[in-house]
């Protein structure tokens, strides 16, 4: 989890950093001052990226952090690769102010996720990895950020489809930014994992020591033959019998999902109760043992 952090650290240090290898061709397209171009790389980011990381800190603390780091992430790559299209001083200042906003999710979501995961003795040690993020986001931004840059400038103005003609400059935003998507939606397909241990733990904990394999082979068997088995049967049943066309497919997922779910999410609420009673008495049981040497 903590690796994981760390590179979205360091691709937003990236993003961040990469504008001060292009500030004189920006300056000449856009016929600007330094202090217009001082705006980009420092109030138009930070005041954003501050004030707003207050709201989000809020926001971390009663939804999600997962969602929001992922989303953010995926945000924050996006204005970064938006400052690669602009064609004004103006839309480059959004999107620079919208980097800002993108990455003032991650930071406080970051340290509230470390502090769930790691014992107190260990917090430092995670929390410095993560810290990590800074010098090594910067020094990509010099190394790879130059390296691009000098491609970019080799290249010289390009037509690329759709956005037409890019400049050397917007180039590097281009490249620089695009990645960090790819990378934002990685780090959502793992922090989505995150939940899928709780049902094993959640039969382990009230099934005797005796019978764990037990059930965790019934677990299996029920996931498996329903799941993989059933569901893909069930969804072609769906498109062949009900919507009729090999193109309605996604109908049949969605219909599918509802059919499943609805019930499930049912048996779930109505199991939380026994539940619980069975996780007090495997508790009252440990006790008991343990108080005996049994």
């Amino acid at each position: 989890m903590v690796t994981v952090l760390t590179l979205l650290y360091v691709n937003s240090f990236l993003d961040r950093t990469v504008i001060s290898l292009v500030i004189d061709p920006i300056k000449e397209d856009f016929g600007v001052s330094d202090t217009a171009v001082s705006l980009l790389s420092g109030l138009a980011f930070a005041l954003f990226y501050s004030v707003l990381g207050i709201p989000m800190g809020w926001l971390a603390d009663r939804r999600s952090r997962r969602w929001i780091i992922g989303l953010g992430a995926t945000g924050w790559a996006i204005m970064a690769s938006l400052g690669g299209i602009a064609q004004n001083y103006t839309q480059l200042f959004l999107a620079r102010v919208g980097l800002g906003v993108g990455e003032a999710t991650f930071m406080p979501s970051a340290f509230s996720m470390i502090s769930d995961y790691f014992p107190r003795d260990r917090f430092a040690r995670a929390y410095a990895v993560l810290m990590l993020g800074a010098p090594l986001g910067a020094g990509v931004a010099f190394v790879v950020g130059g390296l691009v840059a000098s491609y970019a400038e080799s290249v010289g103005t390009v037509q690329l489809p759709v956005l037409g003609e890019i400049r050397s400059w917007q180039l590097v935003f281009l490249i620089t930014g695009l990645p960090g998507i790819v990378l934002a939606l990685w780090a959502l397909i793992f922090f989505l994992t995150f939940p899928q241990g709780t049902n094993v733990a959640a039969f382990q904990l009230i099934t005797p020591n005796q019978m764990r394999a037990q059930v965790s082979a019934v677990f299996l068997l029920v996931t498996n033959v329903f799941g993989l088995g059933l569901g893909a049967t069930m969804v072609a049943l769906l498109t062949d019998y009900v919507f009729g066309a090999p193109a309605l497919v996604n109908y049949s997922l969605a219909l599918a999902s509802v059919l499943v779910g609805v019930p499930a999410l049912v048996c779930l609420i109505l199991g939380l109760k026994p539940y619980r009673q069975s996780l007090k008495e495997a508790d009252r049981w440990l006790s008991s043992a343990a108080r005996t040497g049994s």
